[in-house]
């Protein structure tokens, strides 16, 4: 049996990662959705797509075919739809950032643990097999003792402005290229390596948008790992991958930062490689993952208690930046 799934929020990123995720999930059905702006969900509203189309998120929610929410909405309503949806007995995976901040994020996990529904956070490249292996590496000690570690994730946009429009502001999204995208590199680095003891950040000024269009985040992590995690909107034709150094053996993982499916392990000094491209997308193996954590009452990798690590860096780089100060965690 499929877990019932509804929708709230169809923007860029539901429409062309989280759906076709969720279509071609064996244990996910998209039973329902809800976004403000109808004409975003025209598709659905018709006899044969068995997707119902709701009037308001308090519709979906009274629904008592619908087991779990998926929240896609802009970062401001993370809190209050995880709340609503958490007091309506309905089980969560939020899109990241989880929340606007530390306070925000803290209020959403006590709601879920205490309806007793799942929580997740939709952080899709801790289910990329490249990055699961990566970190099946540091944990076995392949790499000997790791002294350093990078994340990059950039690519170009000319005039600095997302499609969905939201995202420049800053009251809506909590901030620009470190909540969009520089997320994923320091929520990957904070899966492989655990909560930082102290960040310290820079960021560069967007282009009349109020929010940063690139920035340069960097970690030190227990046992004296030093990491760094990048990313811009003014790059092109970079490699966006996840360097691990040790005293043994490096490691590039090609295609670590991306939103499809591809990835490579390269050990260095030897050249050795390991492929590892899913046959599904992160995006489906998210939500499986999530079905099989509500199906069995297992705490998911990416739980709304431990993407608290990862907001309390994101919180932590925009403090830094402001004050040119160290953060300690």
């Amino acid at each position: 049996m499929k877990l019932k799934l509804g929708m709230v929020g169809y923007g860029a990123i539901a429409e062309k990662f989280q759906e076709p995720g969720i279509r071609s999930s064996r244990l996910v059905e998209l039973a329902g959705i809800y976004d403000k702006n109808f004409e975003r969900i025209r598709k659905f509203d018709s006899a044969g797509s068995g997707t119902r189309c709701y009037g308001s998120y308090e519709e979906m929610l009274s629904d008592k075919s619908i087991d779990a929410i998926s929240v896609a909405t802009p970062n401001k309503l993370h809190c209050p739809q995880v709340v609503a949806a958490a007091r309506a007995g309905k089980h969560v995976i939020c899109e990241k950032p989880i929340a606007l901040s530390v306070e925000e994020a803290r209020l959403m996990v006590e709601e879920c643990s205490k309806a007793g529904v799942t929580f997740m956070v939709a952080h899709h490249l801790r289910y990329k097999e490249c990055n699961i292996r990566a970190l099946e590496a540091v944990k076995k000690g392949v790499l000997g003792r790791v002294a350093s570690a990078r994340a990059r994730w950039s690519f170009s946009i000319p005039d600095g402005k997302l499609e969905d429009g939201w995202r420049e502001n800053r009251e809506i999204s909590g901030g620009g290229q470190i909540m969009n995208v520089n997320s994923h590199c320091i929520d990957l680095l904070v899966y492989i390596f655990g909560r930082p003891l102290k960040v310290s950040a820079f960021i560069q000024a967007g282009q009349d948008s109020g929010v940063e269009d690139g920035s340069y985040v960097m970690m030190e992590f227990p046992g004296g790992i030093l990491a760094t995690s990048q990313g811009s909107y003014r790059e092109q034709g970079v490699a966006n991958i996840l360097d691990i150094s040790g005293s043994g053996l490096s490691l590039q993982v090609e295609g670590a930062c991306s939103s499809d499916g591809r990835g490579r392990l390269i050990y260095l000094p030897s050249g050795k490689t390991e492929e590892c491209d899913m046959k599904e997308s992160p995006y489906c193996a998210e939500f499986e993952h999530f079905a099989r954590c509500v199906m069995e009452k297992s705490e998911p990798v990416s739980s709304g208690r431990r993407i608290l690590d990862t907001m309390a860096v994101l919180e932590a780089a925009y403090v830094s930046a402001a004050t040119g100060k160290h953060i300690n965690l």
